[in-house]
């Protein structure tokens, strides 16, 4: 008689540790295309957006979860939103089944500040649809995905890198910074060195330039250099 283990259970910290950086440097794009405040309209019956700002774009659109009066729904349990366009969030929910996580199988979910930036980012770690975008709809914050081939990220930089591994401007922050920047490198396929001591971990891209991330002692992210 042979007997299967339970499958490992995870916890949000781990999904949003693993995708912060790279959901961040997607929104910094985004800003650089669009700007901070595009108009826009949202085809939720269509999946599709349609943004003006600095370029004008049509975005396939995924509703990750809805906000309202400080509850948090999943798109997969929203009768606000139809089937094809809570595909990516019922992903979330698949995973979650499969690795004992409630958070992501919980239809609803009492919100703390920021914690449906925290649910969206979790998510984006699980079916990679990177760029996000708030809609305010009828009284209610409806948290999207978006593809566009324009929000495919460029080949990095030491600029973009170093602007993406800028604590001040985290809008999530991670648990465990060392593992964010870890994941982070994985996903840029960035050669990764940390030193022995773990207060610094050089990214070194194929064209030869490195940033390298130091850390205090606790593994706080301060600053970053690049060569």
């Amino acid at each position: 008689m042979t007997t299967t283990a339970a499958p490992q259970r995870r916890t949000l910290a781990d999904a949003v540790d693993r995708g912060c950086l790279y959901a961040h440097e997607h929104q910094l794009h985004f800003v650089s295309l669009i700007g901070s405040t595009p108009r826009w309209r949202l085809h939720p019956e269509m999946g599709t957006s349609h943004f003006e700002g600095r370029r004008t774009l049509d975005c396939d659109t995924q509703i990750i979860g809805v906000d309202k009066d400080g509850t948090w729904e999943w798109g997969w349990a929203s009768p606000n939103v139809t089937p094809p366009r809570r595909i990516q969030a019922d992903l979330a929910r698949q995973f979650g089944q499969a690795r004992d996580m409630p958070v992501f199988t919980t239809a609803r979910l009492a919100l703390e500040p920021g914690d449906a930036r925290r649910l969206v980012v979790g998510a984006a770690s699980i079916h990679r649809w990177w760029t996000s975008f708030a809609f305010g709809v009828d009284g209610m914050v409806m948290h999207a995905a978006l593809r566009h081939p324009a929000l495919e990220l460029p080949a990095p930089t030491p600029t973009t890198v170093r602007q993406t591994l800028d604590p001040s401007t985290w809008t999530v922050q991670p648990t465990d910074a060392r593992r964010a920047v870890r994941a982070y490198a994985a996903l840029r396929h960035l050669t990764r060195q940390e030193r022995r001591d773990r207060t610094a971990m050089r990214l070194t891209w194929r064209e030869g330039w490195t940033v390298t991330a130091h850390f205090t002692d606790d593994g706080q992210l301060t600053h970053t250099t690049a060569s």
